[in-house]
């Protein structure tokens, strides 16, 4: 291919068309097999062979012959263009974001909490598993709470927003600027991290507001989610805005809200980073307290952590970590200000 960024993607599809031309080669020695001249065959055996070989064509030409026309095409294709149209989700919340902000949001996804989206490109791709396994925010209650992921990135193994390329991090950051705009009570985001994330291992973001219902009403014909989002009774939050404002990475927020520096190509870049480098952090104190002297192989996972902007679209936002009251903090934050582990604009 004369384009290197979708080698891997033709090479993939090489492959499986292999696979399914193979298939078909399966279903045509079976009918080989039960197909012999000078046999009666009943109604059922009829039925029975009609099916497999129905199968064996459609798989032939709707999916190998198909794909191999298509990989002879390959280089004329504007697959940027066919990403656009067909990749994007076509859900209630993301064709009212759509009409409220004039861009077609390409470079971001958004659901309501606990709210699946059907048309979610993992939903439909994963024929065996329902939605409820698969589709962004499925592993939350029906919380008044936005999901917000990137969407259409290149490194699709990525887990946290540091493992965005520059560019695909710049594209978020412009599509979710764009939506905060037509957000006005948008007050806290939310960005987990280890089991907070719900086993969805993938880069994402909550938000809350202090007028969810009005809002959500201002979008159109989407209708809001009334759960609120409490903390557990184990959970605790700690007030951790001095170590973020000293750090040269986070040092911004002193004079500006976090919805303005999105704004700036780089800026936020440093400050994706830092918080998910707490994460190493924790892991530090973990192996502090186990020693290196007769530490088990297998150590006790984290269980996880959250980071909270409250106030992220005023200057000055309170940094919050959220976390269980077992979970080990980095040295010396122990003695950090308590705060509710959960603001009120979630509750």
């Amino acid at each position: 291919t004369k384009n290197p960024n979708s080698l891997r993607a033709l090479k993939w599809r090489a492959e499986f068309t292999v696979g399914e031309f193979g298939a078909c080669q399966m279903y045509f020695n079976a009918l080989s097999v039960w197909i012999q001249p000078g046999t009666s065959y009943g109604w059922a055996d009829l039925v029975l062979l009609a099916l497999l070989a129905l199968e064996a064509f459609r798989i032939f030409f709707a999916h190998g012959v198909f794909w191999l026309v298509t990989m002879m095409k390959w280089d004329s294709i504007d697959w940027a263009n066919v990403m656009k149209y067909e990749i994007p989700a076509q859900g209630p919340l993301m064709k009212a974001l759509r009409q409220k902000t004039g861009n077609e949001l390409i470079h971001l996804h958004a659901v309501q909490a606990g709210v699946p989206d059907f048309t979610e490109s993992i939903v439909k791709a994963s024929t065996y598993l329902p939605a409820s396994s698969v589709a962004t925010g499925c592993k939350y209650d029906k919380l008044r709470l936005l999901v917000f992921k990137p969407d259409n990135y290149e490194n699709f193994k990525a887990m946290d927003f540091p493992d965005l390329s520059e560019m695909d991090l710049d594209h978020w950051n412009g599509d979710f600027t764009r939506v905060l705009a037509t957000l006005p009570t948008a007050d806290t985001l939310f960005f987990p991290f280890g089991t907070y994330k719900l086993d969805m291992m993938i880069p994402m973001v909550l938000v809350s507001m202090t007028d969810y219902s009005g809002d959500i009403a201002k979008l159109g014909e989407v209708a809001a989610n009334n759960l609120p989002a409490k903390a557990g009774t184990e959970e605790v939050g700690y007030d951790i805005t001095s170590k973020v404002l000293s750090d040269p990475r986070g040092a911004f927020l002193a004079q500006q809200s976090f919805s303005e520096a999105i704004q700036a190509k780089g800026k936020t870049a440093g400050f994706y980073k830092l918080i998910s480098e707490i994460g190493d952090l924790i892991d530090k104190a973990d192996a502090a307290k186990a020693g290196d002297a007769g530490a088990p192989l297998l150590s006790k996972t984290p269980q996880g952590y959250e980071i909270q902007l409250r106030g992220a679209l005023k200057a000055s936002p309170k940094v919050v970590l959220r976390a269980h009251q077992t979970q080990l903090l980095p040295a010396g934050w122990e003695s950090l200000p308590k705060v509710d582990p959960m603001p009120s604009s979630a509750t």
